[in-house]
């Protein structure tokens, strides 16, 4: 195995078991309260096998930091690629005085991203602080964000985040908020797809 790909589990033992030892737990006291063998413990501190979001929130609810703590940069973001479908997540994200800004390592072809912190919790997907990176690359209208999360202009003073879905009217739109709620037939502005989302 190459050192690139033994990086991200080699800080990830570490940070496990840095923050079991914190703790004040035993290999043997987290499996139990895991209801997991000793060995699966043994396995992820060791950098021996994947974890999956599921235990990574178990282990930080367990040594009560965020799943963030237990994992590098790297392996962070490739996560939050993965579970909102973004494109491969090779930008950060990163204060300016006119606020969060996006930064490229290099071009992407008609991609112009932005940063949006989310100013309140949004449940069960966002809380307040998190940053909601968009494309802005062009005027997106509401078909382009059909069964996907988007970034929704109501009006001049009013954004949404919602999945989209045809509407019984026409150019409107029903739109599906995180919580569940269901907004019909409503017509907007501008619509930009969420690339990736930076967990507060």
């Amino acid at each position: 195995m190459s050192e690139p790909n033994k990086q991200p589990r080699i800080r990830r033992r570490s940070k496990l078991v840095f923050f079991r030892v914190e703790a004040g737990l035993t290999q043997e006291d987290v499996a139990s309260r895991l209801k997991v063998h000793v060995g699966t413990i043994k396995r992820h501190e060791g950098g021996q096998s994947n974890i999956t979001s599921k235990q990574l929130e178990e282990y930080a609810k367990l040594y009560g930091c965020k799943v963030v703590d237990l994992i590098s940069e790297e392996e962070a973001e490739e996560r939050i690629a993965s579970l909102y479908g973004a494109v491969k997540a090779d930008y950060s994200v990163a204060a300016s005085k006119s606020g969060p800004s996006v930064t490229l390592p290099a071009p992407l072809g008609g991609i112009d991203l932005a940063a949006v912190k989310v100013s309140e919790d949004i449940f069960p997907l966002f809380r307040k602080g998190d940053l909601l990176v968009v494309d802005t690359g062009k005027q997106f209208v509401a078909k382009g964000c059909i069964g996907r999360m988007c970034l929704v202009e109501i009006n001049q003073s009013s954004a949404i985040i919602g999945v989209f879905s045809n509407g019984n009217k026409a150019n409107h739109y029903d739109i599906t908020r995180p919580n569940g709620t269901l907004l019909r037939d409503k017509k907007i502005l501008a619509a930009y797809p969420i690339k990736a989302i930076f967990k507060s």
